[in-house]
């Protein structure tokens, strides 16, 4: 017989918000920022970069952001090496297409996965010079960008909202992108697009603690459960509810309350 969790009732749910914002006085940005992807695409922004090279070096980054994340942070460097820190560039010579197919970026994710993607943006860059532009252009909401994202992305497994997939790695790329603080970068920030629209980001640890808090009803990672907990989040902080979802990722509820 399929074992039944209790419902957690508002009054717990409200002791876990106080919890989490406890939790976000105490944030530490630049605790946070070390031991995280982001940490790359900081790298490129404190080097001058323009939009363009700052935004592909975040997607390229969160298209291998599984797994360990030392390894992550360093196949992503080194991704970002080999297009010696101008990603646009190396995008619009063709230079990445120098590497072989078989030759593995990142764990399942190979050149060959790579280059398909590449291909798929690089009529944006040579028409509007970089993804920002294209975004203002079309006057896009979030979810559009999203699902745009997703099928640009195919051959990196991705994953899209179409097909229930939480898209953990595309939501962490947009929130980079698009919040501004001590951790990410706000620079495709819009009227349409801003920290308010964002969607949370999603993984195994999330998505169990947010089950056992009662602020999801699917257990597992889905793009069901994303709007859900997305829903608490805007209930709490329509301005930037992206901020419980980062503490959320370290909360441990066999030491909380």
């Amino acid at each position: 017989m399929k074992k039944t969790v209790p419902a957690v009732s508002e009054e717990k749910i409200e002791q876990y918000r106080q919890m989490l914002e406890q939790r976000w006085r105490c944030f530490d940005a630049e605790r946070f920022v070390s031991a995280d992807p982001v940490q790359v695409v900081h790298a490129m922004a404190e080097r001058g970069a323009d939009v363009a090279d700052v935004e592909l070096c975040a997607l390229m980054t969160c298209m291998i952001a599984w797994g360990n994340r030392k390894m992550i942070v360093r196949n992503a460097t080194k991704l970002m090496e080999r297009a010696s820190w101008r990603p646009k560039q190396w995008l619009l010579s063709g230079g990445f297409e120098a590497y072989d197919d078989s030759e593995c970026v990142h764990r399942t994710l190979n050149y060959a996965g790579l280059k398909s993607v590449l291909r798929q943006i690089a009529p944006v860059y040579e028409r509007y010079g970089s993804l920002k532009a294209w975004m203002e252009a079309h006057d896009l909401t979030t979810k559009e960008l999203l699902t745009q994202l997703c099928e640009w992305t195919t051959a990196a497994r991705m994953g899209s909202p179409e097909r229930g997939s939480a898209c953990k790695r595309l939501n962490m790329m947009v929130r980079w992108m698009v919040r501004k603080d001590g951790v990410d970068l706000g620079l495709w920030h819009t009227e349409k697009i801003n920290s308010g629209t964002l969607y949370a980001i999603m993984d195994t640890h999330v998505a169990q603690q947010a089950n056992k808090m009662g602020l999801i009803s699917h257990p597992k990672e889905s793009w069901k459960a994303v709007e859900e907990l997305t829903a608490r989040f805007r209930s709490w902080d329509s301005a930037d509810p992206l901020r419980f979802d980062m503490v959320i990722m370290e909360v441990n509820l066999e030491q909380s309350l």
